[in-house]
């Protein structure tokens, strides 16, 4: 910049020029006018101009100057805020021009000032006032309620809900659109007669961002109009907006920081409403919360625990407890699970309840989760290689919702488990219901890996979260732990027992092993004992323990253990009971599994016809299937025998009554066998009543069986034409309907005889019930002759069991 740039600024630019030598300054009319001071106000020294720079900008200003001087920088260009006469500051950008001597000394500046304001605090996009002047105007606020004990302010945050789900379908052209849109309203709002103005109250409408805006409202006659303004703003924002010819709908969340809490800085403010914000998200959104004390220590308490957790984490402070999980054919321990206690420097032993939410929140669980896998399945080896322990002793480690979103979890524990060289068998993973339901289709595929790679895996707390009894038919589980809170009422309440009886018959239909929870009084193991319960784990049997004493259980015996008790009830009145290990996520869609089966075994006659009718409507389906599968295996049923039958082909001796505490070897390989094979039991098409076990691999005969004698149904692998294109499957005829199952979609269909005409030309076949239409043709067939013969097949089947519903 030189002397003619400063003279064109001249006419929109405050100028001035310094003499270091006689540390004296003069500056130009409209240097002065800017501040709104008059001539005679302004002096002619430095200090009329630093006294006037914002405290927060003055050091920054003074260190650049300085370098300047002392020819450091070759140009200078600050922005600080100067105080205007009004008491308000305006942003200013200054430029100065350095004169030296013939010995390069400086003795003389020139620069020039131009007001910001504008741009420096307005948002560019809605031309709202921005974070920076919001501050300015808190700060301003915060001054007066401390020198008036009368004025009282209120800082609300308005977050938009779902607004990121907006933009993702809608576009950010759009999303900016309903920003500004945003924008304008609340200006309108506030500006209305009924609302602000009657509450005598003055209004800032600034954008702090993002999806966020800010509102500060001052003077307020009474605290109580913050919440008016507050719910006035929640309605106006819920009103649908016109946006590019579409009409979108928008809600939002507001926290509200008052003056009477006592601030002395404008941050404080902001973070006390950001929180109260953050509070009425989590509380359902499009809702107002107020922010108090109480909240603020709870944060803080939070952000300490996190911080401890973090040390505590690599300091290498955390317990592995075992608690046994006791088979209740031998009474013998079957397995372990494992529970982490933290060894807190001060607190002693913690129990996760306290810690394992903090973990999830901070993301610590990730590592936590993996060395609380490392150690378990490092013990249980050690354990292993004891003499007179069995290999087939096993540990259970629960899983948490953020480690399943892990990409890395299933090589994680695979390199885990050769590292450890630990069978895969006697690993198993536990996850809740709400951890399951929160993404079913992607936790299903990451359950298959898991199931790949050998390990076993179990649902936890059953009947506590929200699941789908159509999905817990799809998931590859293992084993279905009852929830404690079931097992207690037990003996109180006989609508707990029917639910425990329920979800055992549940259990047995799906070929699951079931564990029993909490067991801690005599009357509730012989109870569950009732119910053919495999397992179970609780006070009466032991208390979680450390590694040394649990090795000490599997060398004496559990007998002897219970012997030194007493053989008692070890639960005396006010032992606490085991905090839930569930590692709780977000509540995800589904049947909540507690409401229903309470709904299903009320105590009046109607509830329990509901009862039996939906019972009945999901056994049913899986019996039917069960012994389809059974009667075309024949010699294969052995790879689904019962668990005594697998016991004895393991060298149990006869007349011992023993549970193997997992599925054997033969029956995990057949649980992982390729779709669509003969050797498992067939996927059944869900939501049909009338739909059956798949067998494709079954050959049709070329002889047509008209009656049926020799079987009680036909298959035939086809190809299904649709409008979308073809997909493979099986055609399954038998006296009752015909049932056509594809191979990888999910729905198929079933028509009984009577509701549909068949008809065939050359090598396809029509079956048309009311408006729909389905075209098959032979997926077996290697010329069209051979296809043309197996469709002719088909009809006269049809045609043999009900004359005249086939026709050419």
């Amino acid at each position: 910049m030189d002397r003619g740039d400063l003279v064109k600024r001249g006419e929109n630019d405050g100028l001035w020029e310094w003499n270091l030598v006689t540390d004296r300054i003069q500056f130009s009319p409209r240097w002065i006018s800017m501040l709104g001071c008059e001539q005679h106000e302004i002096g002619n020294t430095p200090e009329e101009w630093l006294q006037r720079v914002h405290q927060e900008d003055l050091d920054q200003f003074r260190r650049e100057i300085g370098a300047h001087l002392a020819g450091n920088l070759s140009q200078f260009e600050n922005q600080h805020r100067l105080l205007h006469k009004d008491g308000t500051y305006r942003w200013m950008s200054c430029r100065v021009l350095i004169m030296r001597n013939k010995e390069g000394k400086a003795i003389r500046a020139a620069g020039s000032h131009s007001d910001i304001t504008a741009e420096k605090v307005v948002d560019s996009l809605t031309g709202l006032p921005n974070r920076l002047l919001l501050l300015d105007r808190l700060s301003r606020s915060i001054e007066c309620a401390r020198r008036n004990s009368d004025f009282h302010f209120a800082v609300l945050i308005l977050d938009l809900d779902r607004f990121k789900c907006h933009v993702e379908r809608l576009g950010w052209a759009v999303g900016d659109q309903l920003l500004i849109a945003v924008a304008r309203r609340l200006e309108t709002c506030l500006r209305a007669g009924d609302t602000v103005a009657r509450l005598g109250c003055d209004h800032v409408v600034a954008r702090l961002g993002g999806d966020e805006f800010i509102i500060l409202l001052e003077g307020l006659n009474q605290i109580g109009g913050a919440g008016t303004v507050a719910e006035r703003l929640l309605k106006e924002i819920s009103a649908p907006f016109e946006i590019c010819g579409r009409e979108v709908f928008l809600s939002a969340s507001i926290g509200i920081a008052l003056s009477v809490t006592g601030y002395s800085r404008p941050e404080e403010a902001l973070r006390d409403a950001d929180i109260a914000v953050f509070r009425a998200k989590s509380l359902g959104k499009d809702r107002c919360e107020f922010f108090d004390t109480a909240v603020l220590k709870s944060a803080n308490l939070k952000l300490q625990l996190e911080n401890e957790l973090q040390e505590a984490i690599r300091r290498q402070e955390f317990l592995v407890f075992y608690q046994p999980v006791v088979c209740l054919a031998s009474d013998k321990i079957a397995g372990f699970e494992a529970l982490v206690r933290w060894n807190h420097p001060t607190q002693g032993i913690v129990s996760p309840d306290k810690f394992i939410p903090a973990a999830e929140r901070s993301g610590l669980i990730l590592p936590l989760g993996h060395w609380v896998l490392q150690e378990a399945c490092r013990q249980l080896k050690s354990w292993q290689q004891e003499p007179g322990i069995s290999n087939d002793l096993w540990v259970s480690v629960n899983l948490s919702g953020l480690q399943l979103m892990q990409p890395s979890l299933v090589d994680r524990i695979g390199e885990a488990l050769n590292e450890i060289k630990l069978e895969p068998r006697c690993l198993t993973l536990e996850l809740t219901e709400s951890v399951m339901m929160g993404n079913p289709e992607a936790v299903s595929t990451l359950l298959m890996k898991l199931r790949v790679l050998g390990v076993q895996l179990s649902l936890d707390d059953f009947g506590t979260g929200y699941s789908s009894l159509s999905y817990l038919r799809q998931f590859p589980l293992d084993f279905l732990k009852i929830d404690r809170s079931f097992i207690q009422r037990m003996r109180s309440g006989k609508e707990a027992m029917e639910i425990v009886q329920t979800i055992s018959g549940l259990a047995h239909q799906l070929g699951l092993h079931l564990v029993a929870e909490g067991i801690e009084t005599v009357e509730q193991l012989e109870s569950v004992r009732s119910l053919s319960c495999e397992y179970g784990q609780g006070y009466l049997f032991c208390q979680a323990v450390r590694a040394e004493e649990a090795k000490a259980l599997l060398k004496t015996g559990l007998s002897a253990h219970l012997a030194a008790n007493s053989g008692e009830e070890r639960v005396q009145a006010g032992i606490a009971v085991e905090p839930s290990r569930g590692f709780d996520a977000a509540a995800a869609n589904g049947l909540h599994t507690r409401s229903l089966l309470r709904t299903l075994t009320k105590r009046r006659f109607a509830g329990r016809l509901v009862f039996l009718y939906f019972l009945l409507a999901a056994l049913i389906p899986l019996l039917v299937g069960g012994f389809v599968a059974r009667f075309r295996r024949g010699t294969s049923a052995a790879v689904h025998s019962s668990l005594p039958d697998l016991l004895t082909a393991r060298g149990t001796a006869p007349g011992e009554r023993a549970v193997a505490p997992y599925p054997t070897q033969a029956r995990r390989e057949a649980s992982f066998q390729p779709p669509l094979t003969a050797n498992r039991p067939q996927p059944m098409v869900l939501g049909n009543k009338n739909s059956m076990p798949l067998n494709p691999g079954t050959t049709a005969s070329k002889s047509p069986l008209p009656l049926m004698a020799e079987s009680r149904e036909r298959t035939f692998p086809v190809v299904h034409n649709h409008v979308l294109g073809s997909c493979r499957g099986v055609l399954r005829i038998s006296r009752e309907s015909i049932c056509f199952s594809p191979e990888k979609e999910k729905d198929g269909f079933t028509l009984r005889y009577g509701e549909f005409t068949c008809l065939s030309s050359d090598d396809r076949l029509t079956l048309k019930s009311g408006s729909k239409t389905y075209r098959f043709r032979s997926a077996t067939a290697t010329s069209k002759i051979e296809s043309r013969a197996r469709i002719q097949e088909i009809v006269q089947l049809i045609s043999g069991m009900h004359p005249g519903i086939g026709s050419k």
